[in-house]
């Protein structure tokens, strides 16, 4: 297997940005109003698959509505940001300037956002999109909790899940640290078990532990010495 550097993100560095951007982007817990604009996000992960919705409420009634599917490494968190970014872009495209409200169940992203410390180049690159929409226009970012109801909330996760049957990807997106964090380790122990089937020592022990894992194995040390054979036998 092999790693290329470009398919993976690099980390932000906040010092390399003037402190005044480090500000933070705040968030309210409050209920959808039914009026103004307000723009319901989800993101959803299913068999495997990753998919993102924004759905738009002007008055209450749905306007439109935006889906499209992630490549599959893409996690829910990471669903949950590109969804974000599409909402703000829907809004720099607005005509209008109706108070907008942007829901999201998503309180972890949130959270991020509203953190001065940023490693993710993706999430900085989020809060300044954001903070520059908050200078210009009325805009509030607001969390709802997930499956209890709410009409935008539930259709914005209808599509998402929708989004995942997509039979293409609509958006690549780059790997994160931890994905190859994830993908080093998966490959490390395919070497070991490859290692372990083929090798000619241990094969008592094969015969118990055929398979290799990094959980450690906490047996009774006298067991295990007549097990492998390493006791002292009449």
């Amino acid at each position: 297997m092999t790693f290329l550097s470009p398919d993976y993100q690099s980390r932000n560095n906040r010092y390399d940005h003037h402190p005044l951007g480090w500000r933070p982007v705040p968030f309210c817990r409050k209920e959808p109003l039914g009026f103004d604009l307000e723009i319901f996000e989800a993101g959803s992960k299913l068999h495997g698959q990753v998919g993102s919705s924004a759905v738009v409420f002007s008055h209450g009634r749905e306007i439109q509505h935006y889906v499209c599917r992630l490549p599959d490494h893409a996690s829910a968190f990471a669903a949950e940001i590109r969804v974000m970014d599409m909402a703000l872009t829907i809004v720099q495209g607005m005509t209008i300037w109706d108070p907008v409200r942007i829901y999201t169940d998503s309180l972890s992203l949130l959270q991020a956002l509203a953190s001065t410390v940023t490693v993710d180049p993706v999430v900085w690159s989020l809060k300044q999109k954001c903070l520059e929409l908050i200078g210009t226009r009325s805009l509030g970012l607001f969390w709802v909790k997930a499956h209890v109801g709410v009409t935008g909330n539930e259709a914005a996760d209808k599509n998402a899940k929708a989004a995942t049957t997509h039979p293409s990807i609509d958006i690549g997106l780059l790997k994160t640290a931890s994905d190859f964090k994830r993908e080093v380790m998966s490959e490390l122990v395919s070497l070991w078990q490859t290692r372990w089937v083929q090798s000619e020592k241990g094969r008592q022990t094969a015969q118990y532990y055929p398979l290799v894992d990094l959980n450690p194995k906490l047996f009774n040390s006298k067991i295990m010495q007549v097990v492998t054979g390493h006791d002292r036998f009449p």
